[in-house]
């Protein structure tokens, strides 16, 4: 169903940015810290005497104020209020229609009863499946009894051993690590491919554990983490969290889901939500065996995932699908 989505702004009116009360026009540093910045070309001066408004300027005539103004008093004497005008904020509740007309006052007073005066602006529209059962998952499937795997992953094995984890075993002191791609070069998997095995299993149990969980297929969600990371920590890298990489696009699906009421929330609730959560993935500032270790706390939220994925698009093969894995 194609929902029109209303979003409902203030009136323009005036807000005050700061109020200065000066005897010499102050300096950038002071600016800033009074007024939060020192950018004023789209601010105005207002100039008040005994609570009275006598001159108004624009925000970048602040230095020279009292020519500008003819004040005939030191700066002291008067009142210095820097305001944004015809400033507008959202009202923090947004209308939702079956039709592009815009919603009438009664349609806003019975889905926004807070709103008063205020401005309609169209936010766009948005295909919305009816809202999902919170507690959606997938059908039982059988877990295997182990998903050890031995893999030759020339990414991991470059980075353990960039990182110390692992040691090449190159001739003529070579590093065993391409300097472009910080892959592994042959001799260098050689000397890290145990550690390399190691290092590709260490999740294992955790995977095991969120998969009975939620009722996603462990080596599919082993795979995933496999094909997207290759079980290194990446952190919000080009807008991708945790290990397996999901984006925003991606957290949507999961708090469609699991979230009652999230497309009930206004805009900037839902992407608040969003980064909420995809932060909650990252582990920064962290080692690369912090981020490993957790990962593994973090497994129930990226099989939580995959289920979400699953219940949104109807099977195992469409959710990977929509998660860009060319899974075989």
């Amino acid at each position: 169903m194609t929902f029109f989505i209303w979003l409902l702004l203030t009136l323009p009116h005036d807000r005050l940015v700061c109020d200065l009360w000066i005897a010499e026009p102050p300096t950038q540093a002071a600016l800033i810290q009074t007024c939060g910045t020192d950018a004023l070309g789209e601010y105005r001066i207002d100039v008040l005497e005994n609570g009275i408004g006598i001159c108004s300027r624009p925000g970048g005539d602040l230095l020279f104020v009292a020519d500008w103004c003819n004040l005939y008093y030191p700066l002291d004497h008067y009142r210095l209020r820097i305001v944004e005008p015809d400033y507008q904020d959202l009202i923090g509740c947004t209308v939702k229609t079956l039709t592009a007309e815009q919603p009438s006052a009664r349609v806003i007073r019975e889905q926004c009863p807070e709103a008063v005066d205020y401005e309609v602006r169209a936010g766009g529209t948005r295909q919305v499946k009816p809202e999902a059962d919170p507690v959606c998952k997938p059908p039982a499937t059988p877990q295997p009894a182990s998903i050890a795997t031995s893999h030759e992953l020339y990414l991991l094995a470059g980075k353990l051993i960039w990182y110390g984890y692992a040691q090449a075993a190159c001739p003529g002191g070579l590093s065993g690590v391409d300097p472009e791609t910080f892959a592994a070069t042959p001799c260098g998997m050689d000397g890290a491919r145990a550690q390399m095995i190691a290092w590709q299993n260490s999740l294992d149990d955790a995977i095991l554990k969120a998969a009975r969980e939620w009722n996603v297929p462990a080596e599919m969600l082993k795979e995933l983490i496999e094909r997207e990371t290759q079980y290194w920590s990446w952190t919000g890298v080009d807008g991708e969290h945790g290990l397996i990489q999901i984006t925003d696009d991606g957290a949507a699906v999961v708090l469609h889901v699991y979230e009652k009421g999230y497309y009930q929330m206004p805009p900037n609730a839902q992407y608040q939500a969003r980064a909420a959560w995809l932060a909650s993935l990252d582990c920064y500032y962290c080692s690369p065996r912090q981020t490993i270790e957790k990962a593994a706390r973090d497994m129930s939220k990226y099989a939580q995932s995959l289920a979400a994925y699953y219940c949104m698009y109807g099977s195992w093969e469409n959710a990977l699908a929509k998660w860009n894995i060319n899974y075989q």
